[in-house]
């Protein structure tokens, strides 16, 4: 019996050694240098009245400092869109997938209520023109393979820092072999109920960082709703680079800052552009809404 116990404890030390190596991110850890000194604004500083993944929320996005985060996946002859979901029912009222979507079946769709279209990559990057950091989240599609190489060919021209990341491993690893210099950032979630009824194996990867053995990236940016979760307590013991997405306020921001390089910000303006500004309360800072924004 106390040889069964021993032999069970042994295989569980194993296992826990094994999955805190699948889950290193890329040693040495790598600093990111100027490249995350900024907030960064989810999908543009966006409001009620200008949408997301929209040029007048990147040009917004630029007039305040901020850094831009995007979303980039391909529309069926391989250009480039910046659009955030598979579908764009949601945004454009449109059942139909913009992986499917033609140049010609784009020309009078529109995002929200705006009169804004959806921007090619290529319109954001020559609109930018480097003012600000940029960090491009490639969605998980099919052929990424053509989709990063056609990324990196356009984002070798962007004059300005930018760093890319992805719920797919797939993305990173290519850039890690093809673009080792590319700064690259691995996308979670907190860890899903099996029992769940649309859940899925991406999610149990996804959520316990097992991504990690394929991307090896240099940070990891995390729900901060999941900040203290299991996975994420134990991959900061190798001190990587972290990085908070679906921060949703002043309060929220400043917790995220004290474990954190910088956030991925929305419905609401911080105080300031800088990650190390608003790591610390400031003397008559007050939060505004997307609604507040100031032209």
């Amino acid at each position: 019996m106390i040889w069964f116990l021993l032999m069970l404890l042994l295989l569980a030390a194993l296992l826990g050694v094994l999955y805190l190596y699948c889950i290193l991110p890329a040693l040495p850890v790598r600093s990111p240098g100027q490249r995350l000194r900024v907030l960064f604004a989810h999908r543009g500083l966006w409001d009620a009245r200008c949408p997301e993944n929209s040029m007048p929320a990147f040009r917004r996005a630029v007039q305040h400092g901020f850094g831009i985060e995007l979303d980039v996946q391909p529309r069926q002859d391989g250009e480039l869109m910046v659009f955030h979901d598979e579908s764009l029912e949601r945004m454009c009222g449109v059942r139909k997938l913009l992986s499917r979507c033609s140049e010609h079946d784009l020309w009078d769709i529109r995002l929200g209520d705006s009169d804004c279209a959806i921007p090619t990559l290529v319109q954001v990057l020559e609109e930018v023109q480097g003012k600000v950091p940029l960090m491009v989240e490639i969605k998980p599609c099919r052929h990424v393979e053509d989709v990063c190489r056609r990324a990196d060919e356009l984002l070798k021209q962007y004059p300005g820092l930018y760093c890319v990341e992805s719920f797919d491993p797939r993305v990173l690893r290519w850039f890690r072999r093809h673009r080792p210099q590319v700064y690259r950032g691995q996308l979670t979630l907190g860890v899903s109920s099996p029992w769940r009824r649309n859940f899925t194996w991406r999610d149990l990867l996804c959520g316990s960082l097992l991504q990690n053995l394929i991307s090896r990236p240099d940070f990891i940016a995390y729900d901060s709703r999941t900040a203290n979760r299991l996975p994420l307590r134990l991959v900061r013991l190798f001190h990587p680079v972290m990085v908070a997405w679906n921060v949703q306020s002043e309060e929220e921001l400043r917790k995220a800052l004290t474990t954190s390089e910088t956030a991925i910000f929305d419905s609401f303006l911080p105080a300031s552009p800088s990650a190390a500004d608003c790591a610390a309360p400031q003397d008559g800072e007050s939060a505004m809404n997307h609604d507040q924004f100031p032209d």
